[in-house]
């Protein structure tokens, strides 16, 4: 492949743009790179706030690789902040039936049920998440959520 070919189409410039990824995916074809790099490239796109189109990488990389369970965390992070509340659920379970364990499927899944007023749930997941060793990046938002979870369900308790 010639410098100027890549220049042109795969630069990270042109790259990371929704347009960018339709005219690459038009000249090199839906699947010009493994699992791991679309997951790679919806995690750019996640960054820069296209839910859209970060959720569309991540289920590319969740068909192409249909064993990996942290493409399908991942897709579940999409959809939630798009505001796909479902089929974040429903990516997040099938992470988590792939791999009990997967922390990002399970923050996600607490994302979930936390919105939906299950706080006893939420907190179920947020612990097992926890115990699971996750990321830096869930970390920080883990311990936060599980603290205003507490003191929820402290004041449950203080008004029944």
């Amino acid at each position: 492949m010639s410098n100027n070919y890549r220049k042109k189409f795969i630069s990270p410039g042109k790259a990371m743009t929704p347009e960018g990824v339709r005219r690459r995916e038009k000249i090199l074809g839906r699947n010009p790179w493994g699992g791991h790099n679309h997951n790679a490239l919806g995690l750019e796109f996640f960054q820069g706030r296209f839910w859209e189109t970060s959720a569309r990488e991540f289920k590319i990389a969740a068909e192409i690789n249909p064993w990996n369970a942290r493409f399908k965390a991942n897709l579940s992070r999409a959809y939630l902040a798009w505001g796909r509340w479902k089929d974040a659920e429903f990516w997040a379970l099938e992470a988590l039936r792939q791999k009990p364990d997967e922390s990002g499927a399970l923050f996600c899944l607490g994302l979930f049920y936390e919105k939906h007023g299950k706080t006893g749930a939420a907190l179920d997941c947020y612990r097992r998440c926890a115990a699971s060793k996750p990321p830096i990046g869930i970390r920080a938002d883990l311990e936060e959520n599980i603290r205003n979870l507490m003191e929820l369900e402290k004041e449950k308790l203080r008004s029944a």
